[in-house]
């Protein structure tokens, strides 16, 4: 049985809003069907960062997109 992956991320921010950490993440049930989870890496960003983040995903995909 072929493994089947699925990578995820998510995005979180502390208390005070001075920091942004998306971590990314990679999710696979194993040939035993036990299902495992991986931490990938993580990026602190400030909030400047992060919006610099935003403006340059909206470039590329379009602020308009849908999801």
């Amino acid at each position: 049985m072929r493994p089947q992956y699925v990578n995820g991320f998510s995005i979180a921010k502390n208390e005070n809003v001075s920091e942004v950490i998306i971590c990314f993440k990679q999710a696979y049930v194993d040939g035993k069907g036990n299902a495992n989870e991986e931490d990938i890496t993580s990026v602190v960003l400030s909030t400047g960062g992060a919006m610099e983040l935003q403006k340059a995903l909206n470039q590329i995909i379009g602020d308009t997109y849908d999801i």
